[in-house]
């Protein structure tokens, strides 16, 4: 038995990176009267996702950032909330990438997309936030990007 819970935690530490088990335990999921969607409430911030995604919260990096994982069916999107995060403000010709920015209801948001079609999103610092809020470049952000979007939408900062 000590095994497989050995075997299991090893398996969540490569899959994931770390967990933060209160962080995570404290993700509260909210239905949404005649929707699939639900929302994902987290110590930072109140997201509208389909009802299959799950957070799973990371802790504090190295520089205090807040980071987690939506685990989706469309792969893992990894986030990052703090002041250092990346932007994805301008393109870059080392990383290869090309941003677009857009006005999502209330929001300013970069979307940098590189040759491999991986996408990155970044919301800057604005409104209620404290932090900038980036999900890091990945296919799993571009098989996402709709309900992303419409997360994005209602999406508000605590």
């Amino acid at each position: 038995m000590g095994l497989l819970i050995l075997l299991g935690y090893i398996f969540i530490l490569f899959q994931y990176g770390s967990i933060d088990i209160q962080g995570t335990i404290n993700t509260e999921y909210h239905k949404i009267e005649n929707s699939s969607d639900r929302i994902i409430e987290t110590d930072f911030f109140k997201l509208r996702a389909p009802s299959n995604w799950i957070h799973i919260y990371g802790g504090y990096g190295i520089e205090g950032h807040s980071y987690g994982v939506f685990q989706t069916n469309k792969g893992v999107i990894h986030y990052e909330y703090g002041p250092f995060t990346p932007l994805y403000d301008n393109d870059n010709e080392i990383y290869e990438y090309k941003v677009e920015k857009k006005n999502i209801n209330r929001f300013r948001i970069n979307i940098a997309k590189n040759k491999q079609g991986e996408i990155g999103i970044c919301i800057p610092f604005q409104n209620e936030m404290r932090n900038s809020l980036t999900l890091y470049m990945s296919k799993s952000v571009s098989n996402n990007l709709d309900e992303i979007i419409k997360g994005i939408r209602e999406l508000e900062f605590k």
